[in-house]
């Protein structure tokens, strides 16, 4: 990429083109060359002192094709909203399953019944791990996680007679 545009600069020997009427450093020539060396829209309208917009209409005025965005890796780390081992609950098992999938089998008892649901178990507690959990079926999981001792006598209540 080229060193950035300065007030110094020669710009006549990329004059040649459109010019707009609103923004005096907007010339075709000029925006050719530089978008051509591999500045982004963004980076081209900060050294011209225009706006985005400004500068995506002269483009098409001018017949001057944009170039495809790049696919950016923004999973993970590479994400700017990353928030490593800060995650929230729901956050944290949503990263279960983007990495793992959805868990087809239950690792406890074994079964692997299509009528069953399965559900990812934290293991240790460190809920930021995505390999810190384990593919359950719902009853092992209530189990694994004591949710029966939680609810007390209420567990026992059959469905039909809670308030």
């Amino acid at each position: 990429m080229n060193a950035p545009i300065n007030a110094n600069m020669d710009r006549t020997k990329y004059l040649g083109g459109k010019q707009s009427k609103r923004v005096p450093l907007l010339n075709e020539g000029l925006v050719r060359h530089l978008y051509g060396s591999g500045m982004t829209i963004a980076e081209l309208a900060v050294e011209i002192g225009c706006t985005d917009r400004a500068l995506r209409l002269f483009m098409i005025r001018c017949g001057i094709e944009r170039r495809v965005a790049a696919k950016r890796d923004q999973r993970g780390p590479n994400n700017c909203l990353w928030k490593a081992d800060r995650v929230t609950y729901k956050a944290a098992h949503n990263r279960v399953y983007a990495t793992r999938g959805r868990p087809q089998k239950c690792e406890h008892c074994g079964s692997q019944s299509t009528d069953r649901k399965y559900e990812w178990a934290n293991v240790s507690g460190k809920y930021h791990d995505p390999s810190d959990y384990i593919r359950l079926c719902r009853s092992c999981h209530c189990k694994y996680d004591g949710l029966l001792k939680n609810l007390g006598d209420y567990a026992n209540v059959p469905p039909k007679n809670r308030p």
